[in-house]
């Protein structure tokens, strides 16, 4: 029996999220909808060298496929309501940061 053919319900009782051009769930949902696209140009100063360079035609080490990219825009992280000491939050790489706001 092909198990993805099952046609059991299921609920979404919760979901969590950091998102590029969508602050919240109801506005990601949205740009779904609407087909928006959530790429943008990568900026200059993201990289070490400019992002020319950066970039190459098919696969090569240490280089991006595209100019392009999903970025998230004026993410603060807000710490409240975790214990982890001020010292380390100080210092954590921004991906551990989106992951606990997530």
């Amino acid at each position: 029996m092909d198990k993805m053919k099952s046609m059991d319900p299921i609920a979404v009782v919760g979901m969590g999220g950091v998102f590029p051009k969508a602050p919240d769930i109801p506005t990601f949902w949205q740009n779904i909808i609407n087909r928006i696209d959530a790429t943008s140009d990568i900026p200059a100063d993201r990289w070490i060298a400019p992002p020319a360079m950066m970039v190459a035609q098919g696969y090569q080490e240490d280089k991006a496929f595209h100019r392009k990219a999903c970025l998230i825009d004026d993410f603060q992280f807000d710490p409240s309501g975790l214990s982890i000491p001020q010292d380390l939050i100080n210092h954590l790489d921004p991906l551990y940061q989106i992951t606990l706001d997530a």
